[in-house]
């Protein structure tokens, strides 16, 4: 909006001087074709009649110029401000990733001062039209998957914290489980890994999100996974 306003007062401004310019022309080939047989008047009020004939017609529109282009800078300064405040207390936000031999986590981190809401999440594959990590969830064991957000949008992040997007390991060495099943649940997590390091390299996530500062106003952050091609 405050860029077509920008456009807007701008077309006005070039407008109004072109006319002002046209006018002065104007007013100076009426008064020369007029005038121009006559020899310049020794009279101090002729003069005064030549600065008032184009004093009429030149003042409505220098103050009309005047009028535009403090408004323009009220308008740039009400910008400005605003902008500085958003920096201020916006929110800022990042991917992190964390790619080990025994887990892979991605989080979504506000670094900002203000609050960030997050209105939609959306992994985008890179080479094909489906995003392959969906498809690759519901197949994998489920004692892998720790963490999966991608449903849980108008999530309040607030200043430096995060929330996990998702987060893969194989069977925790803590829990109460046989020997052979921890070590069966490493076996397959050294094989799946590889593939599933091979699918998220190719992932642009996508997150839209609001702040507080403007509820409606949409805004975008964008971070390919290009970190798992190492």
């Amino acid at each position: 909006m405050n860029t077509l306003m920008n456009k807007v007062i701008k077309v006005i401004i070039y407008i109004s001087l072109c006319s002002l310019v046209l006018l002065l022309l104007t007013a100076i080939f009426v008064f020369y074709s007029k005038f121009s047989n006559h020899i310049l008047s020794n009279d101090i009020s002729q003069w005064g009649q030549t600065g008032d004939y184009f004093g009429g017609i030149l003042n409505p529109i220098i103050s009309l110029m005047s009028l535009l282009v403090l408004g323009y800078i009220t308008l740039r300064i009400s910008q400005i401000e605003h902008e500085r405040a958003r920096q201020n207390i916006a929110p800022l936000p990042d991917i992190l990733i964390d790619d080990y031999e025994t887990y892979i986590r991605i989080d979504l981190r506000n670094h900002g001062i203000g609050p960030m809401i997050v209105k939609e999440i959306i992994f985008k594959d890179l080479n094909t039209e489906e995003t392959q990590i969906f498809n690759l969830l519901p197949v994998m064991p489920q004692e892998f998957i720790r963490n999966w957000w991608n449903t849980n949008y108008n999530s309040v992040i607030t200043s430096n914290t995060a929330k996990t997007l998702l987060s893969i390991s194989p069977m925790d060495t803590g829990m109460t489980e046989p020997g052979h099943k921890i070590l069966k649940s490493f076996e397959l997590w050294n094989e799946m890994r590889p593939k599933i390091r091979t699918i998220l390299k190719d992932i642009t996530i996508i997150v839209k999100y609001v702040d507080n500062i403007d509820p409606k106003a949409e805004l975008v952050m964008t971070k390919t996974l290009d970190a798992f091609k190492g």
